[in-house]
């Protein structure tokens, strides 16, 4: 049912707002994680907006609008804290603070994995980060669609990931790039729900 909270969430200007602070707070970390070694480079902040439009339309590089830095000083900035992880530290950081906000342990204890990844590799992750590994399996015996064990939340992280058309094709053809662009939305994402009075 469509209430005034959900007009609420989906006003056009609170979203600018969130969207804006959740920029203004993610520029703040990388700016203090690796501050600019010039007087006149290239603001953090501007350079990050060129990031996020390019991960939001899914353009490429060079198609970054007028307003935006040099396409390769923008790109030069993503791999620059690709490679120094400053992406993932801050994913890290921003979870940690959305589960205290909401009264739950700053580590989680559980990991979802699309039930059709089974490798050995997972095991061993999720043993050396002291988390349960349970690979929820269809009943062979099954006719038609069953809903499985907490199957909706993997589609419901597919689901907030496919807002962002960046994510959609990998230019790079580069690992490193691909879970930076990864790691880099859910920055922005977490950013934005820790922003969003709503």
């Amino acid at each position: 049912m469509w209430t005034d909270r959900h007009r609420t969430r989906h006003e056009a200007r609170l979203k600018d707002m969130v969207l804006q602070a959740g920029l203004d707070e993610v520029a703040r970390f990388l700016e203090r994680a690796d501050p600019p070694s010039r007087q006149d480079a290239t603001p953090v902040r501007r350079a990050l907006a060129g990031i996020a439009w390019h991960l939001r339309t899914g353009g490429g590089w060079r198609a970054l609008p007028a307003g935006f830095p040099p396409w390769r000083t923008v790109y030069g900035w993503f791999r620059r804290w690709i490679e120094k992880g400053l992406f993932e530290s801050l994913m890290r950081a921003l979870a940690r603070r959305q589960r205290r906000r909401c009264g739950r342990r700053p580590e989680p204890r559980l990991a979802i994995i699309d039930g059709a990844f089974t490798a050995e590799r997972c095991r061993e992750w999720c043993n050396l980060h002291g988390m349960r590994h349970h690979v929820v399996e269809k009943d062979p015996d099954q006719r038609g669609f069953v809903v499985l064990e907490r199957r909706w939340v993997v589609e419901r992280t597919f689901g907030w990931l496919s807002h962002w058309g960046g994510l959609l094709r990998e230019r790079a053809g580069r690992l490193d790039v691909a879970t930076g662009r990864l790691a880099c939305v859910a920055c922005l994402v977490a950013a934005n729900a820790l922003n969003n009075p709503a």
